[in-house]
């Protein structure tokens, strides 16, 4: 999700935003003074940085988009906690350094798995019809979404209206 740094650092720049309360909007047990009531007798429940991330990883997961983690060194959260990989690259953090990279390859979880011994062109051919459909199952999201309208679409997807049209065309649609 791009940005979505940004959106964290504007909410803890604001000290966190409050949400009404609200079915699926529940009280942050590890906030102190986590909800407070206005003077119509609303409950507001209130959300940090963290909790923002969280729940807009999960609602992009939902809508099948990629997931992402928040995580800090201690967590207030313990079901925030970083994973060893995670944790490597947040002390490397506090030792003063701003960027790390570093590549895993997992064998279970979310992520890409290492690639099948003995690849060759079928593999290729099968990459390239998973990627196709993925990209055929983004557009007719983005085009429901905007109710049929390309400009909007091609702004969610990130790119031109005019590569928006040339894929459509590609895709038959």
């Amino acid at each position: 999700m791009r940005g979505s740094g940004s959106g964290r650092q504007w909410v803890a720049d604001h000290d966190g935003l409050f949400l009404t309360k609200r079915p699926g909007v529940e009280n942050n047990a590890f906030l102190e003074q986590g909800q407070l009531q206005d003077e119509r007798g609303t409950w507001l429940v209130k959300r940090n940085s963290a909790m923002v991330i969280r729940e807009l990883s999960a609602s992009a997961a939902r809508e099948g988009m990629r997931q992402f983690n928040g995580t800090s060194l201690p967590p207030v959260n313990p079901a925030n906690a970083p994973d060893d990989f995670e944790r490597r690259g947040l002390e490397t953090f506090e030792t003063g350094v701003e960027e790390t990279v570093e590549i895993e390859i997992a064998d279970t979880g979310p992520g890409i798995a290492p690639p099948p011994r003995g690849g060759g062109e079928e593999e290729e051919e099968n990459l390239a019809a998973a990627v196709a459909g993925a990209e055929r199952r983004c557009i007719q999201r983005a085009l429901e979404k905007t109710g049929g309208n390309k400009t909007e679409a091609a702004g969610i997807l990130g790119i031109s209206r005019k590569n928006l049209r040339e894929k459509m065309k590609r895709y038959g649609g």
